[in-house]
């Protein structure tokens, strides 16, 4: 963030304060989940064990997503993770466990804003 800012032609103050809020509240799974709903087909496609395991499937809902991502962490604290991610506005995915197809299950999930933070917390 302080490198981002320090390169920024027009630096967002209040928004750079809201990132530094948001940064200061967060844990390394939340970055890591909204690392992977940035680009979830990337992700997938990052991870052998997932990417076989998501070829035999036919529809699911996000929670799917999670399970074979990030099977190491239990299912209902990625749930709260996942949904502090909506409340901060930084992904717009309410409930993880409504059924989709499975193009749905990897699509985007992160708000302009979420973008915005990732960009802002990423090396440049």
């Amino acid at each position: 963030i302080i490198v981002n800012t320090a390169i920024d032609q027009n630096p967002k103050e209040d928004e750079i304060a809201t990132f530094i809020s948001i940064t200061d509240r967060l844990t390394p799974l939340h970055l890591k989940l909204l690392k992977i709903l940035s680009n979830p087909q990337k992700a997938v496609d990052g991870n052998p064990a997932a990417k076989s395991r998501f070829e035999s499937i036919s529809m699911g809902g996000v929670s799917t997503l999670f399970q074979m991502l990030l099977s190491e962490y239990p299912e209902d604290l990625v749930g709260v993770v996942f949904h502090d991610l909506y409340i901060l506005g930084l992904q717009n995915t309410e409930r993880g466990g409504v059924t989709m197809t499975k193009h749905g299950i990897v699509s985007k999930r992160t708000t302009d804003f979420g973008d915005r933070y990732l960009s802002y917390i990423s090396f440049p």
